[in-house]
């Protein structure tokens, strides 16, 4: 299921910040904003060892598939900076 939400900022604010988007769009942005949230208040509480063991365990699946998508991410940059060959 996907969520809509309206945003509340002044019109340079949104202007400014609608520039730095480049391409991305609106969605993409506030997801990824959404889920860096959630993500730093897990991280806060995993320091203070509040999560259960099903919570121990969701977190690092999700640690692993972040692991595997920086790799894909690493190697693909790796291969950009690499000389051509022609």
């Amino acid at each position: 299921m996907w969520q809509t939400a309206r945003v509340r900022c002044d019109d340079e604010t949104w202007a400014q910040w609608r520039q730095l988007l480049g391409q991305r769009s609106v969605a993409e942005a506030l997801g990824a904003h959404v889920a860096g949230e959630v993500l730093r208040a897990e991280r806060r509480r995993a320091s203070q060892a509040e999560l259960d063991d099903q919570e121990v365990l969701e977190m690092l699946e999700r640690v692993e598939d972040a692991q595997a998508t920086l790799a894909v991410l690493m190697e693909s940059l790796q291969y950009r900076i690499q000389p051509k060959r022609f």
